[in-house]
């Protein structure tokens, strides 16, 4: 299986975990994919900033857009309620590289600004499954410059 979703689905039906990844309440389900579905709307945002050498000053407005919306969903410590469920596993990869984007083209992620987001991004990288797998800031950024610059280094990160 490669696609993310179908795994949390196939994850959540074969083993029945104590924490579900996806609500067995219909209509709750449905909302987690929406949220997942629209979390996608951050790449144009993200990749047009860091593709800009001056600072999109439109694309970082799009991307505070969307943080302020997804800041305002945010109703407990994760999406999840108490635990990290899909939401929260889906669209943290993006969160976790938002780093890049203060360190490379100086976005204000801010815990005034985002108060929430932040306090769940520290959440989220304290969370067992997160800390297994992530990447820190110095490694993203690398990563990103070297796609910068043309050569992108896919190795970084695998030692």
């Amino acid at each position: 299986m490669i696609e993310s979703l179908v795994i949390c689905e196939y994850l959540d039906e074969a083993y029945e975990p104590k924490n579900l990844l996806f609500s067995k309440d219909p209509w709750k389900k449905a909302e987690q994919k929406i949220l997942i579905e629209q979390s996608s709307e951050i790449l144009g945002p993200f990749y047009s900033l860091l593709r800009s050498n001056d600072g999109d000053k439109e694309a970082a407005e799009k991307l505070r857009d969307f943080l302020h919306r997804f800041e305002k969903n945010l109703k407990g410590d994760f999406y999840g309620g108490d635990h990290p469920d899909a939401v929260d596993y889906m669209i943290w990869p993006w969160y976790e590289r938002l780093g890049v984007l203060s360190e490379l083209r100086d976005f204000d992620f801010s815990e005034t600004e985002f108060p929430h987001l932040t306090g769940w991004c520290k959440r989220m990288a304290s969370d067992e499954t997160v800390k297994a797998i992530m990447f820190d800031d110095k490694t993203h950024v690398a990563y990103a410059s070297s796609s910068l610059n043309g050569t992108p280094n896919y190795d970084i990160g695998l030692d």
